[in-house]
């Protein structure tokens, strides 16, 4: 067991060459992605590969401004793709519940299906001050990272489960971005729950609890929709 997590440590710190690139990724015509946190950073790179696909991908952001500069940057690229996608932006803060049940309203006038949510908005283990809450009162990193992203998901289960009744089997995902600290940085045990709401002084190991919580929530939605035909996965 130890061996194997030390193994699983490595390979994400010193990630072998990829066996799957945008090369391999087969043409997404009809199928609808939402990437949160889309305008830069991963997300970004995740959104300019889609859009060579010919798929409609939402691009979630808190900054209009950076967005818009984004989807700019991507669909004015040369040389232009064969089959180009479509490019939207949703407003969406992780900090506010309020911004993220919007988001999914916004979405659901648009759309009647989803084929993959990449639960990727989030920010680093630094991002926040000590002590910090989102806007309804919650520990910074808990209430962005795993009760925003949990929330969103939540509200669009009923385009998962739309898309899933049409699309090949395996097909219809949601991603949930964690990270090698879920496992090397969190405390005995995992979570202490008797800090879960108030988080601690070390604002690593509260950034590390709330990877975990993503890889677990990832997990337990695997479980419970299953039968609907949603794979659940978490990533690095």
């Amino acid at each position: 067991m130890v061996l194997a997590s030390l193994r699983n440590l490595r390979s994400q710190w010193f990630p072998p060459a990829p066996t799957f690139t945008e090369d391999n990724v087969p043409p997404q015509d009809g199928r609808v992605f939402i990437v949160t946190g889309g305008n830069a950073g991963v997300g970004f790179e995740l959104v300019k590969m889609l859009y060579t696909t010919g798929a409609t991908i939402y691009m979630a952001s808190r900054s209009k401004e950076r967005a818009e500069k984004a989807i700019e940057t991507i669909t004015t690229a040369s040389p232009a793709p064969k089959s180009p996608g479509r490019i939207k932006m949703l407003l969406f803060d992780l900090n506010d519940l309020e911004s993220v049940k919007s988001a999914a309203a916004s979405f659901a006038q648009q759309e009647t299906k989803l084929d993959v949510l990449w639960n990727n908005a989030g920010t680093g283990g630094y991002g926040v001050e000590p002590g910090a809450t989102t806007v309804q009162g919650f520990q910074a990193m808990v209430g962005m990272h795993c009760i925003a992203a949990q929330l969103f998901t939540h509200l669009l289960i009923p385009h998962l489960r739309a898309a899933a009744t049409t699309a090949p089997k395996g097909s219809v995902r949601v991603v949930w971005t964690s990270s090698f600290l879920g496992e090397g940085g969190t405390p005995t045990n995992g979570i202490d729950f008797d800090t879960l709401e108030s988080g601690t002084p070390d604002l690593v190991q509260n950034y590390a609890v709330s990877k975990l919580g993503n890889w677990m929530l990832g997990r337990e939605m695997a479980v419970r929709y299953r039968a609907d035909g949603i794979v659940s996965v978490a990533q690095n």
